[in-house]
C-alpha cells in the first residue's frame, strides 16, 4: 500500500509540473515578439570584403604553388 501511494504522489508531481509548464507556455505565446528590423545593423564594408577576397586568393594561389621564391 506505501508504493502506491508514493506512486500516486509521484504521478501526481510530474501531472503538476506537465501542467504548470504549459500554462507558463500559453503565458510567453501571448507576449508580442518585437518586429524585425528592416535593415541591417552594420553596412557592408566594401573595402574590408575586398582585403578579405584578396587575402584568400592569395592563400589559395600559394597551396596551388603558383610562385616559384619566396618573397611573401
Amino acid at each position: 500500500m506505501d508504493n502506491k501511494k508514493k506512486i500516486a504522489v509521484a504521478v501526481t508531481a510530474v501531472m503538476n509540473y506537465m501542467y504548470e509548464e504549459s500554462l507558463e507556455c500559453a503565458a510567453q505565446a501571448m507576449i508580442p515578439k518585437p518586429a524585425a528590423p528592416t535593415r541591417p545593423k552594420f553596412a557592408p564594408n566594401a573595402w574590408g570584403a575586398s582585403g578579405r577576397q584578396d587575402a584568400m586568393q592569395l592563400r589559395q594561389l600559394m597551396q596551388f604553388r603558383t610562385f616559384k621564391s619566396t618573397r611573401f
